[in-house]
């Protein structure tokens, strides 16, 4: 009597058992026939109702709750729920209920979690594993397959939601999708550009919100926010982002840059120069900083000047201009000059320093430094040609600084009233126009029907007065024109 009420007991459990499975089996064969993006949504919405009933009864009996594949098959079918809500959503356009969102993702992580914190000694451990693995993987890559289409639609700002997406993916089997983030990064700024173009700077905000809680202490993210709200006008929005970013990074030169860059391009010199002068700062010989600060300062000097010119000659606000403009002049000359003490070779603060000198009224500075600014981009082509000598584009260089700096001693001399100092700037430029016409007359030979070459020739040798040679090549140019 025993032995047969135990061995109905046991048919039971062996009943109840085989019954569980079966659910797991269900949940299978209907998660089989939901085709995601591609499959009618109706059918799809079926299939995954009927898995997600099927697994949920599986998820709570004592006998398949802890199974492998019950679990595997858990996450990916609460993976998928996720998944085609937000199909229905891009297609209704209404908004999914997040509690509902929330609790799929609580239990598709639980399950896939479950999975791959199992020990390697359990059986079918490592090939479950692996198919949660190459589930997951492949999702991510469709994702970040359409980011990199909408990239290249030029619809960055969905480019950068799906990189974002494909990035959020990953983390469910633990692991960071480095090219994802890097792409969402780069989406963004394309998108924050664009929005701030088209004057849309609520949606650059949103999107930056949302990049923020991607990436919350991202301090190219940052920069970019501080750039929509300068654009936007609104200086509390900018100086909040600002703090944030000098709060990760105070030691940042590049924000600073940034900030002084588009606080000039919206015509906010005074506190453009402040961040300037914090960046350099922070490092004095910050090439870039360097350009922008002493190109602002010029040009500003020059637009007081040219406002002051047209009060009348006993205006007050006149005088204020001009001290002004003298002021920004002395300032850049104050910044330039240990600057290119540091770097002699650097024709562009070499540039700027002469054009301020100019204004300046200072002769003597302002002939030193355009003949260094010649004689350093001179000697810059030369190691150049050293290199390539029969590139075309150096030569034209070459044969214009040369011609150039000519040009520029015989102007000079025409100002000149002194007879011996005239004299050594009109033999100066002389000098420069017979090696011109040198270099020009070897490239001529192997290059006898270059245009640019036939034409710097015909005036290099018109400046010299040999107007046979100047005629001659004159007429070769022409008739290649």
């Amino acid at each position: 009597m025993k032995k047969t009420s135990l061995l109905v007991a046991l048919m039971f459990v062996g009943a109840s058992f085989f019954a569980q499975k079966i659910n797991v089996t269900n949940a299978h064969n209907a998660f089989k026939t939901y085709v995601p993006f591609v499959g009618d949504m109706e059918t799809n919405r079926k299939a995954l109702k009927e898995a997600k009933e099927a697994i949920d009864l599986a998820s709570v009996n004592s006998e398949t709750a802890n199974a492998l594949d019950m679990h595997r098959y858990r996450g990916m079918i609460y993976f998928s729920l996720m998944e085609s809500s937000t199909v229905e959503v891009g297609i209704s356009g209404a908004q999914p209920d997040e509690n509902i969102i929330k609790e799929y993702e609580t239990k598709m992580k639980e399950s896939f979690d479950f999975v791959l914190n199992a020990s390697n000694d359990v059986k079918k451990s490592k090939s479950e594993k692996q198919e949660i693995n190459d589930f997951v993987k492949a999702k991510s890559q469709f994702v970040f397959n359409m980011g990199l289409q909408n990239f290249n639609a030029r619809k960055y700002d969905q480019a950068t939601q799906l990189f974002i997406g494909a990035f959020e993916i990953s983390k469910y089997i633990n692991e960071e999708n480095a090219f994802a983030k890097d792409n969402a990064i780069l989406s963004f700024r394309r998108a924050v550009d664009t929005l701030t173009q088209q004057g849309k700077y609520d949606e650059a905000n949103k999107l930056g919100d949302e990049m923020l809680e991607f990436t919350p202490k991202n301090i190219e993210v940052i920069i970019s926010l501080i750039n929509v709200n300068l654009q936007k006008n609104d200086m509390v929005a900018s100086e909040k982002f600002l703090n944030m970013a000098t709060s990760i990074d105070s030691t940042n030169k590049q924000l600073f840059l940034v900030l002084g860059t588009s606080l000039m391009e919206i015509k906010q010199p005074e506190k453009a120069s402040e961040a300037f002068i914090k960046a350099l700062k922070l490092d004095p010989n910050y090439s870039d900083v360097i350009y922008q600060y002493c190109t602002m300062l010029f040009n500003w000097a020059i637009e007081l000047r040219n406002t002051a010119s047209d009060m009348k000659i006993n205006d007050p606000k006149a005088k204020e201009l001009e001290k002004k403009a003298n002021k920004n002049l002395n300032t850049n000359i104050q910044v330039l000059e240990p600057f290119i003490k540091a770097n002699p070779s650097d024709t562009i603060a070499i540039e700027i320093a002469w054009r301020t000198f100019s204004f300046l009224s200072n002769d003597v500075k302002y002939f030193e430094y355009k003949d260094k600014w010649f004689l350093v981009r001179d000697s810059l082509v030369n190691t150049k040609l050293v290199l390539d000598s029969t590139n075309a584009s150096i030569n034209y260089l070459k044969f214009k600084i040369l011609s150039d700096w000519a040009k520029d001693f015989k102007i000079r001399a025409e100002d000149i009233e002194l007879d011996e100092v005239k004299a050594d700037l009109i033999a100066k430029s002389n000098e420069l126009n017979k090696r011109t016409s040198e270099m020009l007359n070897k490239y001529l030979e192997k290059n006898p029907k270059d245009k640019t070459a036939l034409e710097i020739g015909w005036r290099t040798y018109s400046y010299l007065d040999q107007t046979d040679k100047s005629a001659e090549l004159k007429k070769r140019w022409e008739a290649i024109k």
